[in-house]
This record gives C-alpha cells, sequence and structure tokens, in this order.
C-alpha cells in the first residue's frame, strides 16, 4: 500500500499509513522502509527523511546497495549533500548503483567538480559501469 500511495503521488497517505504501522506495532520490512525514503525525497522533507535512516539503523536490516542508493538520493533531493556523501562513505563495497547515485547527487546540485572527480574515483577503482543487475 505504501508503494502504491508512493508511486501515485499520494505521498501524505504514505506518511500516514507508515506512521500507523509504527504506531500499531506491525513489522516494517526493507521494501516499506526504500518506498517511506523515496516519499520522503520526493517531499523534499530532511528531517523526516533523517527519521527514517534512523528507523533502517534501529531495525538492524543493515544497510545493502538498495537502502543505501535510496538514502543518498533522499538526502540529495532534501538539499543534504552532506549527509549524502556520509551514507556513500558507509558502504564498503559500492557498486555502479552507489557511485552513480552519489555522483547524479553532486551534479545536479551545481556540483560539477566533485561529480568529476568522483567519477574519476570510480574508474581508479575499477568499477565497472557496465554492471548489470539479475533480480
Amino acid at each position: 500500500m505504501i508503494a502504491g500511495f508512493v508511486q501515485n503521488g499520494m505521498r501524505e497517505e504514505a506518511f500516514k499509513l507508515f506512521s500507523k504501522m509504527l504506531q500499531e506495532g506491525i513489522k516494517v520490512d526493507r521494501f516499506t522502509l526504500t518506498s517511506v525514503s523515496s516519499a520522503f525525497s520526493d517531499d523534499g522533507s530532511l528531517e523526516q527523511g533523517r527519521q527514517i535512516h534512523a528507523c533502517i539503523e534501529k531495525f538492524g536490516y543493515g544497510f545493502d546497495v538498495f537502502f543505501v542508493s535510496a538514502i543518498i538520493n533522499m538526502y540529495a533531493k532534501c538539499g543534504s549533500l552532506e549527509d549524502a556523501r556520509r551514507a556513500f562513505d558507509t558502504m564498503y563495497n559500492r557498486n555502479v548503483v552507489l557511485w552513480t547515485s552519489m555522483i547524479s547527487s553532486y551534479a545536479s546540485h551545481g556540483h560539477g567538480r566533485e561529480a568529476i572527480q568522483l567519477s574519476e574515483k570510480m574508474l581508479e577503482e575499477k568499477i565497472d559501469a557496465r554492471q548489470r543487475w539479475i533480480c
């Protein structure tokens, strides 16, 4: 339901349902947290985004590339490149998805120099931009 609300631009409904889930002690899974972080990024609410980030840590799911990519995008859309970079830096196993998220974040905020420097670092680390994900 939350993902459906988010995909249809009904962020307020997604927030309400997420809050209700937490209040009623319903287990929140990775997919729900990723969907909610997407809603917060679309809404530009940095404080709520930080709360979702804390929820992910609190629930102990660990940070995989999908969570971190969603968090990077959320922070960037909320205007906090520092938080986005911190999330990026927490991952030791970075793939092309994470690199692209962070590079795009810099570029979309007019930080071309940082985007180029990060692109060069990605090449130095031999990250293959042609990686394909099979789900």
